[in-house]
């Protein structure tokens, strides 16, 4: 065999090599791709209440708390949201009014669930529960005093 036949030899089992390689990673990441699309599949039909569980697990997991609530706003709901903010630093979405679908709804109760457990497990208390019960002494507290409503970001303890 010459040195040249040699080389050509040499090259050739070289580029073999390259080729049964790129042909694995080729494969590696079809099967990847695959995996991929059926795990985004399946969450897709998942139940709208796992959703909102699953979609609370992540954003806890990144720092991120949040209340979600529908339906018509009571009076003192402002002052809730200040509140939880202020004390515990978690954000009070609104995410419909009085008409949800059913899997809108079901997807909230999911997120406040995993929400309300988590906050609970944190601080030892249920921090919406104490907000709402805060926000509506300190809307009666106005209304008793003047009648009227009070201004945003108004509480009892400002005036005395």
């Amino acid at each position: 065999m010459t040195a040249r036949m040699k080389t050509l030899n040499e090259w050739l089992a070289a580029r073999q090599n390259v080729s049964v390689r790129r042909r694995a990673l080729t494969w590696a990441a079809g099967a990847a791709a695959a995996c991929l699309f059926l795990a985004l599949y399946a969450l897709w039909y998942l139940p709208p209440n796992e959703r909102g569980m699953l979609a609370a697990h992540v954003h806890h997991a990144f720092g991120h708390h949040e209340i979600k609530v529908f339906g018509k706003a009571p009076l003192w709901r402002d002052t809730c949201a200040r509140l939880l903010d202020e004390r515990y630093g978690v954000e009070l979405s609104v995410v419909g009014g009085a008409f949800l679908s059913r899997n809108e709804r079901w997807y909230v109760d999911g997120y406040n669930s995993v929400t309300q457990q988590h906050l609970t497990e944190k601080h030892g208390v249920d921090v919406f529960e104490e907000c709402r019960r805060a926000a509506r002494k300190q809307w009666e507290t106005w209304r008793r005093t003047d009648g009227s409503a009070p201004p945003p970001g108004w509480t009892p303890d400002e005036e005395e």
